[in-house]
């Protein structure tokens, strides 16, 4: 999910420096907008967030991943962040199959031309 985002953000930049600061700039931020959003949910200041407040983890490659890798292994405990339930872990495996074929794809485009 990782390379497949940061390859992506780094082929449209034109220079290796911009390309680097977009790519933790992308992640610092998604990151960011997850977490006001989960502590919108209630998931922040309860010990055992509300199960709506999982699916927050569609917003971050990271949380994305971990929610994932959570709920298919059953790893953590319930205060962890999971995708929830049979269809959390439909959406999210679908999002992060998607990401990295999209980002494929569009690297395909991007250097077709070169």
């Amino acid at each position: 999910m990782y390379s497949a985002v940061g390859l992506l953000i780094a082929a449209s930049t034109p220079r290796r420096g911009f390309g680097v600061a977009a790519i933790m700039g992308f992640l610092v931020v998604s990151q960011g907008i997850a977490v006001v959003i989960l502590g919108i949910a209630g998931g922040l200041d309860n010990p055992v967030p509300p199960e709506s407040a999982n699916w927050v983890g569609l917003l971050s490659p990271g949380w994305l991943v971990e929610g994932l890798v959570t709920q298919l292994f059953g790893l953590g405990s319930a205060a962890d962040l999971h995708a929830p339930g049979t269809l959390g872990v439909t959406v999210f495996a679908l999002e992060a199959a998607v990401v990295v074929a999209g980002s494929y794809g569009l690297l395909r485009r991007r250097y077709r031309s070169i």
